[in-house]
């Protein structure tokens, strides 16, 4: 018996758009995000027409022309087609920096942007364990499992096809992109350089050139961020203005200001207090964004949220597009791997689910088993063990961690763009190691190519110190090399880290009190994190009651220790993980009244189905 199919697009605070007059025997199409066509960067409504007349120069093969163009869409995108007799192809780009989910079972197709859509039909009324064990250590949920069981998301890079009339459980899911190398790029420094300046002005020449109206960039004392104003200067841009965010006496803001001024950009400081995050948390607004952005997936990131908030509440005179620092520049990690013997599997999960201690429990194993399969190499694909470890990175850490960061963005309904372009992806990760150890060939690119002309003033202010590529300019790769920490400190941070205290070690050792953002306070409702030990900052949150039974002893012996001793994410992941434990056990057993086959959301609409 076939299966009946179901769209369902209901994100409040999102629009998604289709073509304008379809053809009679063309799909359904919506699509939404932005995406680099030559030069020209489309975005809303152009983006779907665009994909559509793409598509219907192939004539009647409209299935195969949109599987053909989905890899080479360039840019931050999901889709979704279906077609009258039941078929679906639905997809995300290479960093998912748009979720997708799907249920595929009781013989219904269900494709959603948000799990209460699956829910309202009936499934994902029930925590996955295993996922939630996962959330508990690093913060997300890894391949097409989600926290709640049932409900599959669509990993980076992958699309999904379903026959018509096909049985239930036979969607396929096709990973169309791996970040992996295919070929090292040979040439001398001085060539890639050009090569990188060249991409850079092609992926930002067509940013500037879709976006008339205000420009609002994040701006750190790091290097990316720096990346995207220098650019944005050199490319005529008058349209920006800088703004950051945490104490004023933080390295951090400073550096930011010295940044903006040299640009001659606007700059705007919105100071953090502990006050600052008791209101915010202590309000509805702040824990219904913990639900939204995690969509069952993903720790949300808290750091912005103060400072959008009253950015948001300014008066502009057109809705401005916030540019974050985010791309594809990421160091070379995991050299572990060519001096110990350890797996890949192993060396992620050292290095990534900290959070709690595992404790070497049944699921730990399984989770190890499940990091193997997502890094096994492709068939014909690089089977170098550093490139896996990276591959897994990119799909898994940086879309469900960094790029998920524009989850904020959308929940305050704003608009959104990041630097994930697939030119400076595919050249990057094609360098050789030593071009990026250390960011090196970034760094030197910026330097002699970027930081010239009317954005040469960045030359002489230094990165923030705690920032990646913080040694711009100061030391050469085998300095860094040599720079390295001696065996036995690693040893030690292995030890620690399998213990679960390496973040309390780090934080005794460097002895912090407050961050410059004070993230510590983010949970503590304006309380002092010295005073706070962890249980009594999860208490009013109910935290421990809310979470599974299986996931309290996992807290225990963290419980008593102090927050400002603790990586803020620790509390982020406990406090995200019991609100979506308390949703499900609260969830509405109600179906979807609208609910009919094939029934989707209007193309100009965000109007969630009731």
């Amino acid at each position: 018996m076939g299966r009946t199919s179901f769209v369902s697009l209901e994100d409040r605070h999102v629009q998604w758009f289709s073509p304008k007059s379809p053809g009679a025997d063309e799909p359904q199409l919506w699509i939404r995000g932005y995406a680099r066509f030559g030069q020209t960067q489309l975005t809303d409504q152009p983006l779907a027409q665009a994909v559509a007349e793409s598509c219907r120069r192939e004539g009647g093969l409209w299935h195969d022309a949109l599987v053909k163009l989905i890899p080479a869409l360039n840019g931050a995108w999901a889709l979704v087609a279906r077609w009258a007799d039941g078929r679906i192809v639905a997809a995300v780009d290479r960093v998912r920096s748009i979720p997708l989910f799907y249920v595929d079972a009781d013989g219904e197709l269900i494709v959603c942007d948000t799990p209460e859509a699956a829910q309202r039909r009936g499934h994902a009324r029930n925590v996955d364990l295993l996922s939630a064990y996962e959330f508990l250590l690093c913060g997300y949920v890894t391949g097409r499992t989600t926290l709640l069981e049932g409900l599959a998301q669509l990993p980076s890079g992958t699309m999904l096809e379903a026959a018509a009339a096909s049985p239930a459980g036979s969607a396929v899911v096709t990973q169309y992109y791996h970040c992996l190398p295919v070929r090292e790029i040979q040439g001398s420094p001085e060539q890639l350089k050009a090569q990188m300046m060249d991409i850079f002005e092609r992926m930002y020449g067509a940013f500037v050139r879709s976006n008339p109206g205000t420009i609002l960039v994040p701006l750190s004392g790091g290097l990316d961020s720096r990346l995207n104003v220098a650019m944005l200067k050199r490319l005529g841009a008058d349209n920006v203005e800088c703004f950051t965010y945490g104490r004023p006496d933080d390295i951090q803001c400073r550096v930011s200001r010295q940044v903006a001024e040299a640009l001659h950009y606007p700059w705007h400081m919105v100071e953090y207090t502990p006050q600052t995050w008791a209101d915010v948390m202590g309000s509805r607004l702040g824990m219904d964004y913990l639900t939204y952005a995690a969509k069952a997936t993903s720790q949300p990131q808290m750091q912005d949220l103060p400072a959008l908030v009253e950015l948001m509440g300014r008066k502009w005179p057109q809705p401005p597009v916030f540019f974050p620092g985010h791309n594809a520049i990421l160091p070379t990690k995991y050299e572990e791997l060519t001096r110990q013997a350890k797996s890949v599997a192993q060396t992620i999960f050292d290095r990534h689910y900290f959070y709690f201690a595992a404790n070497g429990s049944p699921m730990t194993q399984r989770l190890k088993e499940k990091i193997a399969e997502l890094t096994a190499a492709p068939a014909g694909g690089c089977d170098d063990p550093i490139a896996r470890c990276e591959m897994w990175d990119v799909a898994y850490r940086q879309s469900q961690v960094i790029v998920n960061s524009v989850r904020l963005y959308e929940y305050l309904d704003a608009r959104w763009q990041v630097c994930w372009d697939y030119e400076l992806m595919d050249f990057y990760v094609s360098l050789s190691r030593q071009m990026r150890l250390g960011k090196s060939l970034f760094t030197q690119t910026l330097h002699d190519l970027v930081f010239t002309g009317p954005a040469a003033a960045l030359r002489d202010i230094p990165a923030a110190k705690n920032s990646s590529g913080s040694a711009l300019f100061c030391c050469s790769a085998e300095e860094r090399i040599a720079a390295r920490p001696p065996r036995q400190y690693k040893l030690l941070k292995t030890v620690l880290s399998r213990m679960g205290l390496l973040n309390v070690a780090r934080n005794l050792r460097e002895k912090r009190t407050l961050d410059g953002r004070l993230l510590q306070t983010t949970f503590t409702l304006g309380k002092s994190p010295w005073r706070l030990t962890l249980k009594q900052a999860l208490a009013p949150f109910h935290t421990h009651d809310a979470l599974l039974p299986a996931l309290r002893p996992y807290l225990r012996p963290q419980c008593g220790l102090r927050v400002d001793t603790l990586d803020p994410c620790v509390l982020t992941a406990a406090v995200t993980l019991g609100q979506i434990c308390a949703t499900v056990q609260t969830a509405a057993t109600a179906t979807d009244p609208h609910a009919q086959e094939g029934m989707s959301m209007p193309a100009q609409g965000a109007t969630a189905l009731e």
